[in-house]
């Protein structure tokens, strides 16, 4: 049957019902279905690209052919379609999820908003490609880009070879062998998938509430997808079998998952039934509303019946790829929707840092947050002192990840919170590093630790005390030593008071109503009683008297206070009480505590007087009888020069001296906040003790790992919307080869600033496509003259491309735009590495080359710039060979300017951008006054200047300064900036004023070559051979004010050529030093200076 007459029939509508264009070799783009109603919306909210893809392009081919392959596997649902219709159309008239293209996206433009392309092009394709699509949704959402093309590939061939296979005495032979001859190539597969990507990414955020409630639920099942090892038959199934659930639920009829496959369905379709959770770790099922318009009532999902247990966590997929590599037999691969599935905001990213950080804590979550959180508000006000300017402190991005979960609302951004500190702490245990584990609170409740960061002695004794009571077991004796004055132990002058950390029960003095002693439990103190005169007046003996001050000052806090002597109590030296002490003849009320005494040395325990130990009992003693008993005391914890905690080891004289047990010495959480709320930490030491603590030797991949994630921060900040693929924390930070190799010397140094990695545009993109992706690691060095980067529904691009060339953003600051390219995979975009000089012709009639009148005009309305892509890809090495489809390559992107949408020349913006042609004055940086009579206004009417105001007057340089005037248009500015420095003209920015003198002095920073071939401008008539002869090659390019200047002055030299017999000239050139002009020189000379000067307002 001929073509004509296929479409006569077509137009005759004589065609049978069961007939398919498929039956005949012809273009599957000659024919196009009428998209079914509730898709019809959708065609409008397509960019005109787009769509014309979608109508006529290589996406309507790929659904009509993939259709024809398949349309005898789907079933009816009838259901699906139409509800996956209206949801389609609620993305896409979503303005958050599908943006409309401004003037501020630049040469991106064209490429902004929603892909919607694989969806309108199977909606135009008839309703059996439609199901294709969702296909490639549900394959796109839990494998990867090459994954899921070879998933593809192997389902045409092999479905191509199952028609081709039919007996020739089917009904259906002839009809089969034509569609077992039909071709896709791998390259249209890929942009199946793509567009599918990317839609599931913009129609996630569309959704984005009611699918982080479903992935909620999701994430805590575990279940295989599919189960047979024939990645055909598995497919098929799933496929089939999640269509025909969804349908029924749709309809109102109530559904049981068995296994994965639905769950992958409606996360990758975004229906959102209402659920019914069953499960061991409830008492009680749960029902979630989720209350979608799409779905009838009655259509609940039941999830717990009759699911089985595995080891797996999370809905995964197991399938045996035959086309994925070259070489070699099929590769098994896994993927579990938890990991390759979802996308995660920088905020999650933290919580799971923060979980990973905290994976040995034996401390519930919440608390952990409410720790975080109550630390770096403690601190956050001296936090700048430790950081370099814009980096955020370590602790400071740590806290800000847990502000979501402090949230008293069991909201669904809290659930999810948790969950990731869950996952980051079982799942990601070496994302930040596999040197050292972190201790429980960062160290901070170690007593020794605790104590040193007090602002005062006095609340380490409040600390101590706090500490020793929840003890268990048998009591302990323990003393408190703290520092006091600033004597020497050879003097009453001591540097040390003593204090008990339990109450003591001693006789008081009042009486009983039985006259005997009554019984008191309270602290006591040993404090300084005895001090020198004359310690202020150097020189002079001591002389010391007694002062009971202090005896008074704790009397009135409830204690009570004796006097010490500092000789009866010595130090125990160095080994391993190296800070204990020795408490000679002690107090009666200390002897108490120890009824192990001997009861024939215990007579002293009845005389309580002795010396200054008195405890206010009475008795007699006699004080020529010299008592030996001692105690030893062994420091546990603090510090023994301002507060610490000592331990009674060893008591003289008694029976059994056997050790006592070392306390374990973490004080509890609970204390810990209570000091940080009553604010007895120093702010400063507290923060030093945190800068000090994660650059340690031992924590260098943590310290690495925090700068990483400090970076990361800096770049997506301006990045709004932007997520990363939650499979990278299975990478470790500080292993990641955008980071530099050897972080600064200054890292472990007393003045250590915690501070950001410094980062080029190739670090950057290197990093962004790692964190976009999860997998591909690229060296960044390879990726220096990238200038944006497309993946999924995102295209990165470099700052420098999206505003104005006054302004200088940050080598590492790229942007981001809702869009895509079509392609699939990672596109790194970089220009030709030889931009074309050639460009349009000029018209004459339209060249004036004016005077300069004194205004600032906007003369470039008209300029657009534009983005095209040649033929030329190239694979980029991520270390993974054998592949047959590659995630990562260069893409080669040529920008043009048009004007009036004529082609005027092609550009390479960023090189322009750095190149030292190029000055700029920024509105700070003019400090002149600019008066009536400033030389500025010597400029107008004069002819060394000339004003540009169209493509043409560019084109024919007028070989003297020019003013091109684009003011308030910065897309004009930045075609006319880079077009004037790709052709050779030293080029100043100017902000929204002209100052003639800021011109005058950035002029003198140009290279000294650069001024000379302007100079030479003036005096040249040799054309070429002059130009190729003042070439920056053939000058040295040096910037400053020297002494001398370099002036050129050229001659015309005639040489006989002995070969060809016969005459040449050429002009030869004299560089020589010559004095500087006066400051005195006017306008005129200076702007003769400047013959080839291109000033941009």
């Amino acid at each position: 049957m001929s073509i004509q007459k296929i479409t006569g029939a077509l137009i005759s509508q004589s065609l049978e019902p069961n007939f398919s264009l498929a039956t005949v070799n012809i273009d599957f783009s000659l024919v196009k279905n009428e998209a079914p109603a509730e898709f019809k919306p959708l065609r409008q909210e397509l960019t005109a690209t787009r769509r014309t893809k979608a109508e006529d392009g290589i996406p309507h081919i790929t659904a009509r052919k993939l259709g024809a392959l398949f349309q005898n596997w789907i079933p009816r649902i009838p259901h699906l379609i139409r509800a996956y219709g209206r949801r389609a159309v609620e993305i896409a008239q979503s303005r958050e999820a599908n943006p409309k293209a401004t003037t501020a996206d630049g040469i991106f433009a064209e490429h902004v908003g929603i892909d919607a392309t694989s969806i309108w092009a199977a909606a135009t394709s008839g309703s059996h490609a439609i199901p294709l699509h969702l296909l490639a949704c549900m394959l796109a959402r839990i494998f990867s880009v090459s994954e899921a093309i070879a998933i593809w590939a192997e389902l045409v061939f092999e479905r191509k070879k199952e028609l081709a296979e039919i007996d020739d005495t089917d009904p259906l032979f002839e009809q089969s062998q034509h569609l077992s001859r039909i071709s896709i190539p791998r390259e249209d597969l890929g942009e199946w998938d793509a567009s599918a990507r990317s839609w599931l990414q913009s129609a996630d955020q569309a959704n984005v509430k009611k699918q982080k409630q479903l992935m909620l639920i999701i994430n805590n099942v575990s279940a295989p997808v599919g189960t047979s090892p024939i990645l055909f038959q598995d497919v098929r199934r799933v496929w089939e079998s999640t269509m025909v659930a969804i349908d029924s639920l749709i309809q109102g009829i109530p559904q049981s998952v068995e296994s994965g496959a639905v769950l992958l369905g409606l996360s990758s379709w975004h229906i959102y039934p209402d659920i019914l959770v069953l499960g061991d770790k409830q008492p009680s099922a749960k029902h979630v509303k989720q209350d979608d318009a799409l779905v009838c009532p009655g259509g609940i999902l039941t999830i717990g019946l009759h699911i089985e247990s595995t080891n797996h966590s999370g809905i995964y997929w197991s399938l045996p790829l035959a086309n994925l590599r070259y070489y070699g037999g099929p590769v098994i691969t896994e993927k579990s929707l938890d990991t390759q599935g979802n996308h995660i905001t920088i905020l999650q990213l933290l919580q799971v840092a923060v979980g990973c950080l905290t994976q040995t804590w034996t401390v519930e979550k919440m608390r952990i947050v409410t720790f975080i959180l109550q630390l770096w508000e403690y601190v956050a006000p001296v936090a700048h002192t430790h950081t370099d300017y814009p980096t955020s402190y370590w602790f400071g991005f740590l806290a800000q990840a847990m502000e979501p979960l402090q949230d008293m609302d069991h909201s669904l951004s809290k659930k999810q919170g948790l969950q990731l500190m869950s996952y980051g702490a079982r799942r990601c245990p070496n994302f930040l590093g596999s040197q050292s584990l972190v201790p429980p609170l960062f160290g901070i409740n170690n007593l020794t630790t605790l104590l040193s960061l007090l602002d005062t002695a006095e609340d380490g004794i409040d600390i101590i005390r706090g500490y020793a009571q929840p003890q268990t077991g048998k009591r302990k004796f323990y003393l408190i030593r703290y520092a006091y004055g600033s004597g020497n132990f050879q003097s009453y002058t001591s540097k040390h008071e003593y204090a008990t950390v339990f109450k003591l029960s001693r006789d008081s003095k009042k009486r009983t109503l039985e006259d005997a002693p009554s019984q008191a439990a309270g602290h006591i103190r040993w404090v300084t009683t005895m001090t020198d005169k004359n310690r202020s007046q150097g020189g002079k003996l001591p002389e010391f008297k007694y002062d009971n001050e202090r005896v008074k000052l704790y009397e009135d806090r409830g204690e009570t206070a004796f006097p010490v002597e500092a000789e009866l109590i010595t130090s125990l030296g160095e080994g391993q009480q190296r800070f204990g002490f020795r408490w000679e003849a002690p107090p009666a009320v200390l002897m108490r505590e120890y009824p192990e005494f001997d009861p024939k040395l215990n007579k002293y325990s009845t005389n309580e007087t002795y010396g200054l130990f008195d405890d206010n009992s009475f008795g007699t003693v006699d004080v020529y009888e010299k008592d030996t008993r001692y105690i030893d005391f062994e420091l546990v914890a603090g510090n023994p020069y301002e507060v610490a905690l000592f331990e009674c080891k060893a008591v003289g004289s008694i029976r059994d001296s056997k050790q006592v047990k070392r306390a374990h010495d973490f004080v509890p959480l609970d204390l810990v906040m209570t000091q940080l709320r009553k604010s007895t930490i120093s702010r400063e030491r507290m923060l030093r003790y945190l800068s000090d603590f994660v650059r340690q030797e031992s924590r260098q991949e943590l310290l690495l790992s925090m700068r990483a994630l400090a970076t990361v921060l800096n770049i997506y900040k301006m990045l709004p919307n932007s997520l990363v693929s939650l499979s990278v924390t299975s990478h470790c930070l500080c292993d990641m080869l955008w980071i530099p190799k050897h972080s600064p010397p200054s890292a472990f140094t007393s003045n250590f600033r915690f501070s950001a990695f410094p980062m080029s545009i190739g670090r950057t993109f290197a990093c962004v496509a790692l964190f976009e992706f999860g997998t591909c690691a690229v060296n960044p060095d390879m990726l220096e003259s990238v200038m944006a980067m497309a993946v999924g529904d995102s295209i990165y691009i470099a700052a420098a491309l999206l505003c104005d060339p006054i302004e200088s953003p940050s080598p590492y600051e790229v942007r981001r735009i809702t869009g895509n390219i079509g392609k699939s995979g990672i596109a790194m975009l970089i220009p030709p590495k030889n931009i074309k000089k050639e460009h349009c012709d000029f018209d004459w009639r339209v060249v004036n080359h004016n005077t300069f009148d004194g205004r600032i005009d906007n003369s470039f309305q008209s300029t657009s710039l534009h983005l095209r892509f040649t033929d030329y890809i190239l694979p980029i090495d991520v270390g993974e060979h054998g592949l047959r489809d590659f995630e990562i390559y260069f893409l080669e992107s040529v920008v043009s300017v048009h004007d009036r949408g004529k082609w005027i020349a092609d550009l390479d913006i960023l090189s322009g951008l750095r190149s030292v042609r190029l000055e700029r004055i920024v509105p700070f940086y003019c400090v002149h006054n600019l008066r009536p009579d400033s030389p500025a206004t010597e400029l107008i009417g004069n002819s060394n200047l000339a004003t540009i105001d169209n493509w043409n007057e560019i084109l024919d340089f007028p070989n003297k300064a020019s003013i091109v005037r684009s003011a308030g248009n910065w897309l004009g500015r930045l075609a006319t900036v880079s077009f004037s420095v790709q052709h050779g003209h030293p080029t100043i920015i100017l902000p929204d004023r002209l100052c003639w003198d800021c011109v005058c002095e950035v002029w003198q920073n140009f290279p000294a070559n650069i001024r000379l071939r302007s100079n030479a401008m003036m005096t040249a008539t040799g054309g070429e051979c002059l130009e190729s002869i003042l070439s920056g090659e053939n000058l040295q390019m040096t910037r400053g004010s020297d002494e001398q200047t370099l002036s050129l002055a050229t001659k015309e030299v005639a040489h006989w050529n002995t070969i060809k017999n016969e005459w040449e000239f050429r002009y030869e050139s004299v560089i020589q030093p010559t004095v500087p002009p006066p400051t005195q020189l006017g306008t005129d000379d200076i702007l003769q200076t400047m013959s080839d000067l291109v000033i941009i307002c």
